[in-house]
Order: C-alpha cells, then structure tokens, then sequence
C-alpha cells in the first residue's frame, strides 16, 4: 500500500506540472483501475496555461485640423492577455489572469479562487463584476472588435471581494460584497475604494437548457437558440474611513441576449448615478 500511494503522489505532481492526466499504473490490474477511477478523477490537479492575442490595422478619416492628419492608419494590438488555472477535480479552481495596458506593462487583471458546492459557486479575490451581459463573456470569447462605446463607458472593472453564484435550473443569481467599481487592486483605505459596496445580478434563461451559449459573445452555426434577460444593480458609498472616495454610486444595467444558428443580438441598458455631495449630482445613461 505504501508503494502504490508514493506512485499516486509522485503522478499527482506530474499531472499538476503537465496538465495531462497520467495512465493508471498498470502494476494495479485492470480489475482495481476500473474501481478506482472516479477517485482518481477527483484527486487529479490540472494546471492549463492560455493566452490570447488580438491585432488590427485602423484606418480613420476625419475632419482635418491640418492637411497632414485628414487620415490616420496603422497596426495595433488590442488586447494581449496571458491566462492560467489551476484545478483540483471539479470543485475547486484557481484563476490567474494578466492583461498589458497601453503602455505594454503587464498587469493582473483577475486572481481569484472557485469553490463549487452543486449548483452553488462561491469565488474570492479579485474578479471582474456581473455588470451586464456584453461584460459578461472573458476577452477570448469575444471577437476581435472593441466593446462597444457604452460598455466603455459603464465598465464595472475588476474590484476585490466574496461573490455567491447560484444556479437553480433557468434562473441564476450573482451577489457580490466588493470594494468598488473599478477599484482593481487598490489597498484598504486608499483612493480608488469604497467603504462598502454590493451588487446583484439576477438572469433568466428563456430559451435554452444550458448557460454555456451565453459565455460567448458570438454564435455558430448550426448552435440551437437561446434567449436570456438579465437585471443587474449595484451600490456603492465612500469618504468615511481613510483616504476611500468620498462617493456614493448607484448602477443599474438590463440585458437582453438572443442566439441563433450563426447570428446574434445584444441590446442593453446602462445607467450610473454619483454623489460627490449632497444629493446625486451625476447622471450619466444610455
């Protein structure tokens, strides 16, 4: 017994360097592989590196301020993300994600951790928020386009915190305790953060047995349809401990996604309201 379990080990630590899962040793029969299956399965550790990297050439023409910038073109890349996770069978995951801004510096853009208790998941850390549904899927499930202008405009960002998702049949449900939008890796009691924050997204799944139709921003071919609304709020105030935004923050976004064989559709609506002050005195909608 002692052999075989230093075997296990030393194969565990392999799968977990390799991303592959190792053969059953064949010293322990056909007979006892076949019983052992589904625990091995559950003990195994995964480790998938990943990446993405999406360039276009612009070619822009306007109103010259001079002759010389009527037209404007040249080469960019758009986004450069480098992606690992980690996993210990299906209930429990850790995510690592780096991302490159304008300057070509890398930054962390997500690091959080996945627990998953049936239809409930819980995840810790820095992750993005369940702002709305063109948000939703992760830059390699989207095309190589920008995000359109509004979802530029009303991005939730990645903050820090606790997030419950809850699956039960058609319906799930995100509720989140965070730090604040955008407020990314910011330091307790420092610029960028709030006091306290929550959000909470609530979607529907009309049409469709799976969730999975909705992790992508397209739709292929031959893909069966699928019709999902959505719901999301989030509230946010600042300024009472330390250097945190003296702000409060109302969000509110709706969502409606509609897949067909090949095509798809996303229409949304995105309102934030802040108060610097006495009263909300910015409004902001589309």
């Amino acid at each position: 017994m002692t052999k075989v379990s230093r075997q296990r080990v030393a194969a565990t630590a392999l799968v977990f360097l390799a991303g592959v899962v190792l053969p059953t040793s064949t010293a322990r029969g056909q007979q006892a592989a076949a019983q052992d299956t589904a625990t091995d399965r559950a003990r195994t550790v995964t480790l998938r590196p990943g990446g993405l990297v999406q360039m276009r050439c612009n070619v822009n023409r306007r109103d010259p301020v001079s002759a010389a910038n009527e037209w404007t073109s040249g080469f960019q890349v758009t986004r450069v993300r480098l992606i690992l996770s980690a996993s210990y069978s299906d209930r429990a995951a850790l995510i690592l994600r780096l991302g490159v801004d304008d300057g070509g510096n890398f930054k962390i853009e997500r690091a959080f951790a996945d627990l998953h208790f049936g239809t409930t998941q819980l995840r810790m850390g820095q992750f993005y928020l369940p702002g709305a549904g063109e948000l939703y899927p992760d830059p390699e499930r989207t095309l190589a386009t920008d995000y359109s202008p509004t979802g530029f405009t009303f991005d939730v960002g990645a903050t820090q915190g606790v997030m419950a998702v809850f699956r039960p049949g058609r319906w799930r449900a995100s509720a989140a305790l965070h730090s604040g939008l955008r407020s990314g890796f910011a330091q307790a009691g420092t610029a960028g953060r709030a006091d306290a924050a929550a959000t909470v997204y609530l979607e529907r799944n009309l049409i469709g047995d799976t969730w999975s139709a909705f992790a992508q921003a397209s739709s292929l071919r031959g893909g069966p349809p699928a019709l999902k609304v959505g719901l999301a709020a989030t509230y946010q105030s600042g300024g009472a401990t330390g250097d945190t935004d003296s702000l409060k923050v109302l969000y509110v976004s709706a969502d409606v996604d509609v897949k067909g064989s090949g095509w798809n559709a996303l229409g949304q609506f995105m309102y934030q309201r802040s108060e610097p002050g006495e009263g909300f005195g910015i409004e902001s909608g589309q």
